[in-house]
């Protein structure tokens, strides 16, 4: 009986572990919600990021190209990925839909190999939704059909079945 009390207090012990750290994980979230320097926004997410490392976990970056701190900065990703982040890029920034900066950071991302998807950023069935076909295209496009495969599909779904993705070092920022 002590033995099965032992076991069960250590799994407790273990989840309370993981939700104390989560709680400072939020806790930086939260501080960057009243932040104005980009600075200071920028040392919080990467804390952030190390912290998720830290628990055995991958973080995926979304759609980094939209944060204002990279598109001033964007050798802060050289970081991130040699964390071991992933870069998942929108397809509305793409496609042009948030703005030039968005759209110019987003194709250069791809451009140097630093994007592992393409996502689609839905937040309803009527906006930003999850149809893919029109940055497929795009992808093919100006880039290859191979590129369009690997982020639309192959890494997508190596995610999914928590398989490694791999690839070359992309032509970091300087």
């Amino acid at each position: 009986l002590i033995k099965r009390c032992d076991k069960l207090l250590l799994g407790y012990e273990e989840k309370l572990h993981l939700v104390e750290r989560f709680s400072r994980i939020k806790e930086k979230i939260e501080q960057i919600e009243g932040r104005t320097s980009q600075e200071e926004i920028k040392k919080l997410a990467t804390e952030i990021l190390e912290e998720i490392l830290e628990l055995g976990m991958r973080p995926v970056v979304a759609h980094p190209e939209r944060y204002q701190y990279v598109q001033e900065d964007p050798t802060i990703l050289n970081l991130w990925v040699q964390m071991g982040c992933l870069l998942q890029i929108n397809k509305g920034s793409l496609l042009g839909r948030f703005g030039p900066y968005e759209r110019r950071l987003a194709f250069e991302l791809v451009d140097r190999g630093f994007a592992f998807a393409v996502a689609s950023d839905a937040h309803s069935p009527m906006v930003r939704t999850t149809w893919m076909q029109d940055v497929d295209r795009l992808l093919r496009e100006e880039f290859s059909g191979a590129a369009a495969e690997v982020l639309l599909e192959r890494n997508p779904k190596k995610l999914l079945h928590n398989e490694t993705i791999r690839w070359s070092d992309p032509h970091w920022f300087r």
